[in-house]
């Protein structure tokens, strides 16, 4: 009985946060949205349009309205190199805007925030799959960054 009570006792205990939620890529857009932020990551020269791509929605601050993750590889290889280029891009008064410009082997979504919106843990170093570095959105810049 002790021991149950226990378990219940440290259940309720608050403990930080510290999961990554996964993130699920798709190898097109889904929507006109998605459609129009790509637009703007080829019109600004980040994406090359011939190249195939990936993209992930989430709402990294709980708005309702989904976030992207674009990836596009222009190299063999990125994850094994650490030289992947991942953008957050998000809308502002319904246009995309680019939030950020991460290079990185993959990129995960904490539980905690800052400013109200989801850090994320920023995974390159290609020795180490487990070390990670956080990126907070950062207001005053309009962009996520490092912590």
């Amino acid at each position: 009985m002790r021991l149950v009570l226990f378990f219940i006792l440290l259940s309720l205990l608050p403990l930080p946060a510290f999961a990554s939620a996964p993130l699920v890529f798709r190898g097109q857009t889904k929507d006109a949205r998605e459609q129009a932020a790509l637009s703007m990551l080829i019109q600004r020269e980040k994406f090359l349009p011939d190249l195939p791509y990936m993209v992930a929605a989430k709402d990294l601050n709980d708005d309702g309205v989904d976030e992207w993750i674009f990836r596009q590889d222009r190299e063999s290889a990125c994850e094994a190199n650490t030289n992947c280029r991942f953008f957050i891009v998000g809308l502002s008064d319904r246009s995309p805007v680019l939030l950020g410009d991460i290079t990185a082997r993959k990129i995960g979504i904490s539980d905690e925030k800052a400013y109200g919106v989801r850090r994320l843990f920023v995974y390159s170093n290609k020795n180490d799959d487990f070390a990670f570095s956080r990126y907070v959105w950062v207001p005053q810049n309009g962009a996520f960054l490092p912590q």
